[in-house]
């Protein structure tokens, strides 16, 4: 029993191997293609000299050709009759199996079945069995800078001075693509309707013209109503930019005039102007004080003559912080007993 399985093994062992070989065949062609491929094109060698005639050949006797072949033939004869068999023991089988397929596997060439490379830029080789088998260094320097040629070819520069070319990476360009449909005849000026105003809370189908917050807004698509004053995004486009409104106030005791302008498009700008007025800001005290404020210090009346934190009279023959506008007058006198007068005669009063 266990010679027959031998056998069995042997023969799946015999079909098996010669598709191994024709494997191996091809990957050493493969391999040697790839070889004289990066060599180079080998060149066509010269044609050989013409051989020597062979000798003529004899006629066969078609009676000998049989005699000889009944001769070779060999009838087959009934064998002795083979012996009992015997139960096979299944841990004898499996070592018989592990056994032979060893020894047939390890007279195979070793082919790795994948391959990798590791941190250390290493090509290695991995088979089925588990073994690696380092093949040698090919990755030992790093990418400094890539560029894309011409051709659209990715070129890789390493720090070791070597030029990688990677591949294609950039096509051609596409072709052009269709003509686009041919537009919707425009209309003329005349045939444009404007809607004196609009309602925020309403929407309004595409090409819409309308005045709107002392402008002109178009319905760029099906619009939405308007929420916050944003028109653009309910779906509207400002044709002409008006103004919506306007407002201004003053600033700091009157010397600054700010200006508020809103527009149809909701945007805002801001003008501040600032006056030359003369404004009173009382007595003097430590700080900033602007180009046109009058302050009384020291019993005077002073004008500034430019934006100064200076203090009025501190610089002699100086008027370029401060200028004196009215001056201190003189200490009054003492008031003394008044004389006594005669009377006082009214002009057309009667005498008593």
């Amino acid at each position: 029993m266990l010679e027959m399985n031998t056998r069995l093994i042997d023969g799946m062992l015999d079909e098996i191997l010669p598709h191994f070989k024709a494997m191996k065949d091809r990957c050493d062609r493969l391999e040697a293609r790839v070889a004289e491929l990066e060599a180079g094109k080998p060149e066509k060698g010269e044609r050989g000299e013409k051989g020597e005639p062979g000798i003529d050949g004899k006629d066969i006797d078609e009676d000998t050709v049989v005699l000889r072949v009944h001769d070779l033939m060999v009838v087959p004869k009934d064998g002795a009759p083979g012996k009992d068999g015997k139960d096979a023991d299944p841990e004898a089988v499996r070592d018989m199996v592990d056994d032979a397929v060893s020894k047939r596997f390890d007279a195979l060439p070793r082919l790795p079945v994948s391959s990798l490379i590791d941190e250390k830029g290493n090509l290695v080789n991995l088979f089925a069995n588990g073994e690696k088998q380092e093949v040698g260094r090919v990755r030992g320097a790093s990418v400094m800078d890539g560029k894309v040629d011409d051709r659209g070819v990715l070129i890789l520069r390493m720090s070791d001075g070597r030029e990688i070319q990677t591949g294609i990476v950039r096509g051609k360009d596409g072709e052009g693509g269709r003509q686009g449909d041919a537009g919707r005849p425009g209309r003329d000026a005349v045939e444009i309707q404007i809607m004196p105003g609009i309602d925020e809370s309403k929407t309004y189908p595409e090409g819409v013209f309308a005045r709107y917050r002392g402008g002109l807004i178009r319905a760029e698509r099906a619009t939405s109503p308007i929420e916050d004053g944003d028109i653009k995004a309910a779906g509207w486009g400002t044709i002409l930019n008006g103004i919506a409104e306007q407002a201004e106030e003053t600033i700091d005791g009157g010397r600054f005039t700010e200006k508020l302008t809103v527009y149809t498009d909701g945007s805002v700008v801001r003008h501040r102007i600032k006056s030359q007025a003369l404004i009173y800001r009382g007595l003097w005290t430590a700080g900033n004080y602007l180009q046109g404020d009058q302050v009384t210090w020291a019993g005077g009346m002073w004008v500034a003559m430019q934006d100064t934190d200076e203090a009025p009279g501190t610089k002699k023959d100086d008027t370029s912080h401060w200028r004196l506008s009215v001056k201190k007058g003189r200490d009054g006198k003492d008031l003394t007993e008044p004389k006594p007068r005669g009377p006082v005669i009214v002009p057309g009063a009667a005498s008593k």
